[in-house]
């Protein structure tokens, strides 16, 4: 065996030399460069999947915050309907006792009455909105990781809730 590698010119002691040079750069790789890499990338994984993790429970908090605002608007809208039901009872009780003067005056309180179960519906909307620009805010100031102004913010969801009111409407 000796003899052929004379023939073909291969030194062992160069062969040997070579494997543990390979098997040294190999250690030294492993230990200052693969292992190193390596938990960089398993960090950089872990907070990837952390951030996903976040993103996905604050969709669910503002999927249940809307679900809890659409119940409300139900809710004030059934009441707004059964305070207009009441004013409107009331003012057929006053136009049957009362003379034709009194029809005018118990429309007047029946117009007042709607008049007012609308600015508290509006007042109560707005408010509504508020809380849930605020919400958004938050959310989204988590999830992008930036930080519009205040006004912008509240701009861009007046315009997303005028939006879902103009088209449930």
């Amino acid at each position: 065996m000796e003899s052929l590698f004379h023939t073909l010119g291969i030194d062992q002691a160069v062969i040997v030399t070579n494997i543990i040079s390979f098997l040294l750069l190999y250690l030294l790789l492993k230990k200052y460069m693969i292992g190193p890499v390596s938990g960089i990338l398993a960090q950089r994984r872990s907070d990837i999947e952390s951030s996903y993790q976040r993103i996905a429970d604050e969709t669910a908090k503002v999927q249940q915050l809307q679900t809890e605002l659409d119940s409300r608007l139900t809710e004030i809208e059934a009441e707004g309907r059964a305070k207009i039901q009441e004013a409107t009872a009331s003012a057929n009780r006053m136009k049957d006792e009362i003379l034709a003067e009194a029809r005018a005056h118990a429309e007047q309180v029946k117009e007042r009455g709607v008049a007012d179960i609308e600015r508290e519906r509006d007042k109560a909307l707005q408010s509504i909105r508020e809380h849930v620009a605020d919400l958004v805010a938050q959310a989204s100031s988590k999830i992008v990781g930036e930080s519009l102004d205040d006004s912008r913010h509240r701009a861009l969801i007046k315009s997303a809730l005028d939006e879902l009111e103009a088209s449930k409407n």
